[in-house]
């Protein structure tokens, strides 16, 4: 993340349970079951959880995941990043055009 300019030497997983989630504008997921999983337990949030490429991509359904890349090479993890990268600039573009940044 240093490469990106993104200090996350203090970050440290959340329980979703305890993140609020109900609060949220939008949950984004890496992958379709990580997205069910959020709406197995908070079902009434259907139209703010979104796979991170499902949302970029307009609500295209097939290719949503971004694979896991634990226990991978540097190099899976730099390509990883930079998809997840390349969707948030995505999803900020559409965003912006509907006012939803700050």
């Amino acid at each position: 993340m240093q490469k990106y300019g993104v200090d996350i030497t203090g970050h440290r997983a959340t329980n979703v349970r305890k993140a609020n989630v109900e609060k949220m504008d939008f949950v984004f997921c890496a992958t379709y079951r990580h997205k069910q999983m959020i709406l197995a337990l908070y079902p009434f949030m259907e139209e703010k959880v979104y796979t991170i490429k499902e949302y970029a991509n307009a609500g295209k359904k097939e290719g949503i995941d971004i694979a896991d890349p634990w226990g991978c090479s540097y190099e899976v993890y730099t390509r990883c990043a930079e998809e997840i990268k390349e969707n948030l600039e995505k999803i900020y573009e559409q965003m912006e055009e509907k006012g939803l940044t700050k």
